[in-house]
């Protein structure tokens, strides 16, 4: 008889994260299995669309965004673009991927070196959940991370709109979360402290493809795991949450 294929399988194997000898098996399963079959070409075009735009950001430098403007309560929803775009990543809204991925490279374009607040379509006021995906080990883009999340938080907070913010971690990034690896491990600690609306999530799949090589991974305190970095991204955006590619 065979076995359910699980989810979390599904996505890696997607993600090429599975051995040679579970590849075969998955294969000969979705010739066999027609509904199999269109589950994966399901999972694989949702994939994309996540991932649709972020291969090349627009180039650009991190600033001390907080600093350079100063915005209506009104406008508060626009930071969060102007945020992605002041540190060089790519603010993704789930139904209007192409138009915005467009609109916020033609911006950069423009005005490489001026800050501009501007709009997303599909981002309105009412936008208080802002999901961060990272999966870079680089400790100086870690650390832009974490200033911007703090004042972020503040500045939302001052305006009387407090903001959750999640912190995804897969791949490199995970190494960011880990206790035996990660600079920053003081300053997590504080600005879960200070902002009880952040928090830090890693990623199980890549967890276990570090343990799969021998390595042990002790996390953070309070950090929360999810099974698969990408499924927790399509969930939270089906939930309304925005997203930021870092």
């Amino acid at each position: 008889m065979n076995t359910e294929i699980s989810n979390a399988q599904l996505n890696a194997f997607i993600d090429n994260e599975l051995d040679v000898a579970e590849k075969d098996q998955l294969f000969t399963r979705i010739q066999a299995d027609a509904e199999l079959a269109n589950q994966v070409c399901d999972l694989r075009a949702v994939k994309e669309l996540v991932r649709h735009g972020y291969a090349e950001p627009p180039e650009a430098t991190h600033s001390e965004w907080v600093r350079k403007f100063t915005i209506p309560k009104s406008l508060a929803a626009g930071v969060m673009l102007a945020l992605g775009l002041s540190l060089g990543w790519m603010m993704h809204d789930f139904h209007q991927a192409d138009n915005n991925l467009q609109f916020a490279q033609n911006q950069s374009k423009t005005q490489p070196n001026n800050f501009q607040l501007v709009s997303l379509a599909g981002v309105t006021e009412d936008t208080h959940k802002l999901l961060m995906h990272i999966d870079s080990a680089d400790p100086a883009k870690f650390k832009a991370l974490l200033d911007d999340i703090d004042a972020l938080t503040q500045h939302q907070a001052a305006l009387g709109q407090p903001i959750q913010v999640e912190v995804v971690a897969s791949h490199s990034g995970l190494g960011m979360l880990r206790t035996d690896v990660t600079p920053y491990a003081q300053r997590i600690s504080e600005l879960e402290a200070q902002h009880p609306n952040v928090k830090f999530v890693a990623c199980n799949q890549s967890i276990q493809r570090l343990s799969k090589t021998g390595v042990k991974v002790n996390l953070l305190p309070n950090t929360q795991i999810t099974p698969n970095a990408t499924e927790e991204i399509v969930h939270r955006l089906h939930d309304g949450w925005s997203y930021i590619k870092v």
